[in-house]
């Protein structure tokens, strides 16, 4: 099960990162892409922060 959260975890921050560099390279023209990489941002920031959480470093 940790492979395929490591596995989401890391396609989920591509995902946000060309989505970054197209909404910008792009010049924010397109409000509903801006939003959906807004929200994969976010979605993203979370799934993070909850796989940090759930398995600290002992």
């Amino acid at each position: 099960m940790g492979r395929f959260v490591t596995l989401i975890m890391y396609s989920l921050w591509t995902l946000t990162v060309i989505g970054v560099l197209v909404i910008t390279f792009q010049g924010f023209q397109y409000p509903d892409l801006n939003i959906l990489v807004g929200i994969l941002l976010v979605l993203t920031v979370i799934n993070s922060y909850f796989s940090i959480k759930e398995n600290p470093k002992k």
